[in-house]
């Protein structure tokens, strides 16, 4: 049973390009998928603009469990405007 894994890191999930990562269970019955239809939504976190969550994602079996984890990129995230670190 194959699954998928798209990753949307523009979409305005609960801020303006937040991202999200949408997790389809297989078999996939059909060519035409709708995001309504994922299994599993997963957001960054919730209200921080421009994170792009999903900019990058991997697939592995990281914790030798016998099933595969997801890694989830988010290169904006904690970014201030000009794309620096935000110290604190």
């Amino acid at each position: 049973q194959d699954d998928l894994v798209v990753a949307a890191p523009l979409h305005d999930a609960s801020a303006t390009d937040a991202g999200a990562v949408y997790v389809f269970y297989g078999p996939l019955g059909s060519p035409v998928i709708s995001a309504s239809q994922a299994s599993i939504k997963l957001v960054g976190e919730v209200g921080a603009t421009g994170d792009r969550f999903g900019i990058s994602v991997a697939c592995g079996d990281l914790n030798f469990d016998q099933r595969m984890d997801v890694i989830v990129g988010a290169s904006r995230h904690d970014a201030d405007a000009q794309g620096g670190a935000v110290m604190s």
